[in-house]
């Protein structure tokens, strides 16, 4: 009910954050906080008050007032009724998770737009004057596309000038509890341009455009490209003389980790002097004007709450960044085939980047921790001591058997134990596993083990393809140990008492089991499934 009657709610979109937050978990979890039931509390009561709102009149002009706090898009509509302004709506909204990580000018931007587009449906067809603390159409064209996608701000492009009698109109003083403005006039309090200029660039005087005079003027590349087979990557920071330094870096360097290092040490050899620098990179260049600054006041997080990637280049990138007396970095097109002195300069940053890439670097090795495996004395059963006699082995004299192939003969337990440490170091599949095994020991059921073992490696089954098996009808499975294989089933059966459905779950080992039937209010029994069968699996380990 709220929901519908949110537009005669002023600050719905405020009142009501709490309540959003706590159901955006998982399904059927439901985070109660304090604030929660403070929120609940505070919307029955606005939904018992009286709206302060007139019926639109739609042969009259309207008014929107826009404000954006705490990323929601506030706004009042009004119409004009003798001397004053009476309301006709509400218009609470939230930002999407892209718009929230903007500046707070961008995000004046975007509730603009989002609200217009919101206050259309009330108005079809009339002119509307939008008042709003922000340059946003000026703002929009000049930094927009630092940090909005292409398809975003011609979006809101269309939505400002899709009318030519909508108006957007500044004004400097809002009314924080009631977004009516007590003038429509008046200068700004800030210039929007140069607040986001100073607040979100990586430095407050880096430029995007040459300087005049300037000391020094560096061209930087990286290359990051495959041959025969192997990766290879490098970079290049050259003036319009000479080099100033080409080197290689580690093979697993990918393209836009390249770009970061080679603006970083352009910087660094710049220090205390008026420089130009050119990249061809837009992530790099986009990365030193725009988004690294926001990425470093998030803590090096994307607007979903994920780790960026090259967060550690990027830090050094912002620390270079502030080496130089001035600095302007300039972004050239890649790969012109004109004669102009900058795209010569690019080319020739290119040419040696490549030739960079395929000098010799330091040896580089996986660093696989290679697991100490001590054996225990030999301990064979009797049926264990048939098979190497059968076998033709011999016991040396420690009490292992050797086959005529000088391998091992170990038991069934330390065979387990062996394949499963060499699993680790190198996660190889059954077959590879086998094989490095058979070099030095022997027993039985290798092969079946091995496939089990790497079934079970949650590396190798978050990693590897998934191939799935058609599953053939009526062919129970027999793991080798307890709670291998599991069969589950969740059905519903006719009411008896407060129960209604049936979870039943079993484990198969060597032809005996171990079954469970849990009887069900709900169907949350779903939910706890993962941990119960986790729970029993260690138990019967420890066993």
């Amino acid at each position: 009910m709220a929901g519908w009657c949110r537009l005669w709610i002023p600050n719905f979109g405020l009142i009501a954050k709490p309540l959003y937050a706590a159901v955006k978990g998982p399904e059927g979890v439901l985070k109660w906080k304090p604030e929660c039931r403070k929120s609940f509390d505070e919307i029955k009561r606005k939904l018992m008050e009286a709206p302060a709102l007139g019926l639109p009149n739609l042969r009259k002009p309207f008014q929107l007032y826009v404000r954006e706090r705490q990323q929601v898009a506030l706004g009042v509509l009004t119409q004009k009724l003798g001397s004053w302004k009476r309301p006709a709506g509400y218009f609470p909204k939230q930002l999407d998770e892209v718009s929230k990580g903007w500046p707070a000018c961008l995000r004046a931007a975007a509730a603009t737009a989002t609200l217009i587009e919101e206050s259309r449906k009330l108005k079809p067809g009339q002119p509307i004057t939008v008042f709003v603390p922000h340059a946003v159409s000026s703002l929009l064209e000049n930094k927009g596309h630092h940090w909005i996608s292409p398809g975003r701000l011609a979006k809101y492009q269309a939505v400002l000038l899709e009318q030519d009698d909508d108006v957007i109109s500044l004004t400097s003083a809002l009314n924080p509890a009631t977004l009516l403005p007590v003038s429509e006039c008046g200068e700004l309090h800030h210039d929007c341009l140069t607040t986001s200029k100073q607040l979100y660039s990586s430095r407050p005087d880096l430029q995007d455009k040459p300087l005049p005079n300037a000391e020094l003027e560096l061209f930087t590349d990286g290359s990051s490209f495959m041959l025969e087979g192997r990766e290879k990557a490098g970079y290049a920071v050259v003036t319009h003389t000479q080099a100033l330094e080409a080197k290689s870096l580690p093979s697993n360097t990918t393209a836009q980790k390249v770009e970061l290092v080679a603006l970083t040490r352009a910087l660094e050899l710049s220090q205390g002097k008026r420089v130009n620098i050119y990249t061809d990179s837009k992530y790099a260049f986009g990365a030193v004007h725009a988004h690294g600054a926001i990425w470093k006041e998030r803590g090096l997080l994307s607007s979903h709450g994920t780790l960026i990637k090259f967060g550690t280049e990027i830090m050094k990138l912002l620390q270079a960044v502030l080496q130089p007396k001035e600095v302007a970095i300039t972004h050239c097109k890649a790969h012109q085939k004109a004669n102009g002195e900058i795209m010569k300069r690019n080319r020739k940053a290119d040419q040696l980047a490549k030739e960079a890439a395929l000098q010799k670097s330091k040896f580089e090795g996986a660093l696989i921790p290679v697991p100490h495996l001590e054996l225990s004395p030999p301990q064979y059963t009797e049926k264990e001591n048939q098979l190497p006699e059968e076998l033709d082995c011999s016991k040396n004299g420690q009490g292992w058997w050797v086959t005529p192939l000088k391998q091992l003969f170990i038991s069934e337990k330390m065979m387990e134990i062996l394949l499963e440490k060499r699993h680790q170091e190198t996660h190889s599949g059954a077959d590879a596993l086998v094989l490095i095994a058979r070099r030095h020991v022997i027993g039985p059921r290798m092969q079946s083990r091995a496939d089990r073992i790497v079934k079970k490696c949650t590396i190798c089954c978050a990693n590897n393809p998934k191939i799935a098996n058609q599953i053939m009808g009526g062919v129970v499975k027999q793991g080798i140990s307890p709670g291998e294989y599991w069969q589950i089933d969740f059905t519903e059966l006719p009411r008896c008492n407060l129960y209604k459905y049936l979870l039943s779950r079993m484990w198969l080992y060597n032809l005996t089991g171990q079954a469970e039937l849990l009887a069900n209010a709900t169907r949350a029994g779903l939910q706890d499934l993962k941990h119960s069968v986790t729970g029993n699996f260690k138990d019967n380990i420890a066993e």
